[in-house]
């Protein structure tokens, strides 16, 4: 996976550390970036909050949990269960989101 420990410094395309492959064909799910989750980030910091359907003004001031560590973090940082926070105006170079892109079946 991509973290500090790799020497990269930067994110990667998909792909470049096969050897993190899981048994269903997922690349790169740890690394990389942290994720950005819906959810609050609670005082202890070990476990998340309600998720929140929507944005409000109000929010702006509330941690969100991010999750999966960056490539600016050492590995043991970069796993899906390691919960961080981040404010939500927060850009950042190790600060994004996963898409996932589902190929369209046509009867």
């Amino acid at each position: 996976m991509n973290h500090l420990d790799t020497r990269v410094r930067r994110t990667t395309p998909v792909g470049v550390f096969p050897a993190g492959q899981s048994p269903e064909g997922f690349v790169d799910l740890a690394g990389q970036v942290w994720e950005w989750t819906g959810s609050e980030y609670t005082a202890n910091g070990l476990q998340a909050g309600k998720a929140r359907a929507e944005a409000s003004p109000e929010d702006a001031g509330l941690w969100r949990a991010v999750r999966g560590g960056g490539w600016y973090f050492t590995a043991d940082y970069c796993r899906p269960a390691f919960r961080y926070r981040f404010l939500p105006a927060l850009r950042d170079y190790d600060c994004g989101f996963r898409l996932l892109c589902c190929p369209i079946h046509e009867p």
